[in-house]
């Protein structure tokens, strides 16, 4: 865009505010998008997912170690570092946690279903619930 002599420099500066602002909302939204979508496919994947369960137990412990062996001096010589330390280790430790009892909830979820089909296969009609 080029701002000839005479026309106002505030609708120009107004011009180029409004555009950025439309390009970081983009940015912002393809960003979201994103995260939705690498979120969708490791709940829906099941390799995918207990491949990240693994990975965040095995950061999770690595971080144990290191903190309570090598980082413990450093750690406990800064405060704030200690406390976002700590939080990050409990962080991924909740993450595998969660990925674990979705996991175990949706594999609960599918084996019912597979008995249901096979007690209508096997009778014929559908049984009364049963909670086991």
């Amino acid at each position: 865009m080029v701002v000839r002599e005479g026309q106002d420099s505030s609708t120009f500066s107004d011009l180029i505010l409004q555009d950025c602002q439309s390009c970081c909302m983009a940015c912002s939204d393809m960003g979201i998008d994103l995260v939705k979508q690498i979120t969708r496919g490791i709940l829906l994947g099941a390799g995918l997912r207990r491949r990240v369960m693994i990975g965040a137990i095995l950061i999770a412990a690595a971080m144990v170690f290191a903190g309570s062996v090598f980082l413990h001096s450093f750690l406990m010589a800064r405060p704030w570092v200690f406390l976002f330390y700590w939080l990050a280790c409990a962080w991924i430790t909740l993450l595998a946690v969660l990925l674990a009892l979705f996991d175990m909830l949706l594999n609960r979820k599918i084996a019912a279903q597979k008995r249901g089909a096979l007690k209508k296969e096997i009778f014929g009609h559908e049984e009364p619930h049963d909670p086991l």
